[in-house]
């Protein structure tokens, strides 16, 4: 059986789906562009509190840094894109009730690489009451990661600051849990 179209826009509709579809089912094998998150636990103290600052820093491991997300894409992170940064408070808090009475202001997190100043990478509105998980606004580029390679390669630190009234003698501990969402390339 022989179908013939008359119209001649049937034709280019036929044709463009011809050539659509097959496209539409191919089996995707780019994994470029993967997601992951990339936690640093820190344990804030009051030896942390210094000249009005609450500061604290932790090296990640550069073995297990998004090693599911090499092993998928099969070579080395070449670049990351932060996307949205988060804390948590742990569990065996002291001392604390609620994040204000460790920082009396807003919390930036920083990315510290070897011989390089640190980078600031985003900044976290402390909330007035609770120690619930809170985001932050990220407010470093694609571009600016890149020019660290260390950064893709998990060789970094995280750190940790923002004002603190709290004494050095008022004991406290409230383990924190960063979580930096990347965008891996």
């Amino acid at each position: 059986m022989t179908y013939r179209l008359r119209q001649p826009a049937a034709a280019l509709v036929l044709a463009a789906l011809l050539v659509l579809l097959p496209g539409c089912f191919a089996d995707e094998t780019d994994v470029a562009g993967l997601i992951a998150s990339q936690f640093a636990s820190l344990r804030l103290t009051e030896q942390q509190v210094v000249d009005g600052a609450c500061t604290h820093e932790v090296a990640l491991n550069p073995d297990t840094f998004l090693s599911a997300v090499r092993e998928r894409l099969g070579r080395p992170i070449e670049s990351v894109e932060l996307t949205r940064l988060a804390l948590a408070a742990g569990t065996t808090v002291e001392e604390v009730d609620r994040w204000n009475e460790v920082f009396d202001g807003p919390v930036t997190v920083s990315i510290v690489v070897a011989g390089s100043p640190p980078i600031t990478s985003g900044l976290l509105t402390i909330p007035a009451s609770g120690l619930g998980p809170i985001e932050g606004r990220v407010s470093v580029s694609r571009a600016t990661l890149d020019r660290f390679p260390d950064i893709a390669a998990g060789r970094f630190s995280v750190r940790l600051s923002g004002p603190s009234t709290r004494s050095v003698t008022d004991a406290f501990e409230l383990p924190v849990r960063v979580e930096l969402e990347l965008l891996t390339f």
